[in-house]
């Protein structure tokens, strides 16, 4: 009970937020999308200049770790005890998500600095997973903790900061899809846009679906969490199910890199589909937690 009382609060809160932001962005998102705003991924504090992308995933990680460290609690665990490698830990899925993006880009980076300017876009969420994966079995072993038990308390959190750090697309005019004509079609700048499509005025904002689906995909890890499931369920629910999101997402994408009929995403995103069911029966023959 007191799990399921923890959880509720989560997505109350959670929701909460989600509609006050709505309402009070509507209008100028709105305005972005019919291209009567122009967006900037750029603003100036204080005299200091800043990256839209870069607060975001500020504001990714922030959130992300407080998720966490609530669920912690119901598993009591306190996680302020590992701050300082937890933040290791965030480095190092930073790192893995900008590897996985640059590796299969290379013929476009001319310095070692283009490669290493997160701020300018360009993460692969399935590099941080595996990134975050690898540090997440060194670091529970280290600690002697079970390692599901840890990633069911710390995957809900990077769904929702998935979610939030999609926008940083948004601001950088990236990731978008498909020139279409549908009620909710945002407009890209012509320097923004692939020469193919270079007439076409309006897009897909596939940002803003992955984003959707990934706060959609929060919510329902936080239930699964709720239940008293086998440990691990929570976290391979959500490798399975962002798979899923991003691998019809990328139907719509255009700047993704193909190999074959699909994009190298929805390869990775079948090869984890496919990881998770070959967990998920071996746990079940063997009894594992």
């Amino acid at each position: 009970m007191e799990r399921q009382i923890g959880v509720g609060k989560i997505s109350l809160i959670a929701i909460a937020l989600v509609v006050v932001l709505a309402l009070l962005l509507f209008r100028p998102i709105s305005l972005v999308f019919a291209g009567k705003i122009e967006l900037s991924s750029t603003f100036n504090l204080f005299g200091l200049k800043g990256h839209y992308y870069g607060l975001l995933m500020f504001f990714a990680l922030a959130l992300g770790y407080l998720v966490a460290r609530t669920l912690g609690k119901l598993e009591r665990v306190e996680l302020d005890k590992y701050l300082f490698s937890i933040f290791l830990g965030f480095i190092w899925a930073l790192i893995g998500a900008r590897i996985g993006y640059v590796i299969f880009k290379l013929d476009q980076y001319h310095s070692f600095w283009q490669m290493v300017a997160i701020w300018e876009g360009g993460l692969s969420i399935h590099g941080a997973l595996v990134a975050t994966a690898i540090y997440l079995f060194w670091w529970t072993r280290k600690f002697k903790f079970n390692f599901w038990q840890f990633a069911d308390i710390l995957t809900p959190g990077i769904a929702l900061g998935t979610a939030i750090a999609r926008w940083g697309n948004f601001f950088n005019q990236e990731a978008y899809g498909l020139p279409t004509s549908f009620p909710w079609k945002m407009f890209i700048s012509p320097e923004n846009r692939f020469f193919k499509y270079a007439m076409e005025k309006f897009y897909h904002p596939t940002f803003l679906y992955e984003s959707a689906l990934d706060f959609f995909l929060f919510l329902l890890l936080l239930q699964i969490f709720s239940r008293d499931y086998q440990k691990g369920t929570t976290a391979l629910l959500y490798v399975a199910g962002y798979s899923l999101i991003r691998f019809f997402v990328e139907f719509l994408r255009i700047d993704s890199e193909k190999w074959a009929m699909l994009s190298i995403a929805q390869w990775v995103s079948l090869g984890l589909i496919i990881l998770v069911v070959v967990i998920f029966v071996r746990r079940r023959a063997y009894g594992q937690q």
